[in-house]
């Protein structure tokens, strides 16, 4: 499996075995991502974080039969961790680089005899490269133009 960067943080490109992504924005993609068996339409899926995952299943292509369309290189299927029959959860967080936080966490609970549920949940913050980004908009818009500049020699 290889996994490329394509379009920044809007898509990724994923490829099994040398089939996958296109170049186009608008093509499907030849691997195709499923969430507990629900196939997601977008390579934009691949850049959601992956967290309180019991596994995540990568399947060589075509899986056609199994899966339906747009699995010509393969599937790559995650699968969701399920509640279980005793209290627990965790939380963890991160920090790095450009001011970045990020946290997660889950909390399993048995409501009876036979009923447990469990509540995961992600943040993740990154306020300084969103203001940098912002301020690096500002200077841009602030330098003329070719036509604001055209008539003065």
């Amino acid at each position: 499996m290889a996994a490329s960067d394509s379009d920044a943080d809007v898509r990724a490109g994923v490829a099994i075995r040398g089939v996958g992504q296109s170049a186009d924005v608008n093509a499907a993609p030849g691997v195709g991502m499923f969430i507990d068996g629900v196939y997601q339409p977008s390579s934009a899926y691949y850049t959601v974080p992956f967290f309180d995952a019991q596994r995540i299943e990568i399947l060589k292509g075509p899986q056609g039969t199994l899966y339906g369309k747009n699995t010509t290189g393969g599937a790559i299927n995650l699968i969701a961790a399920k509640p279980v029959m005793h209290n627990g959860g965790y939380i963890r967080a991160g920090i790095g680089n450009y001011n970045r936080r990020e946290a997660n966490g889950a909390l399993n609970v048995v409501l009876g005899e036979t009923l447990a549920a469990r509540l995961a949940t992600f943040a993740s913050d990154r306020a300084l490269l969103a203001r940098m980004s912002l301020n690096a908009l500002k200077r841009y818009r602030q330098q003329p133009t070719w036509e604001q500049t055209a008539g003065e020699i």
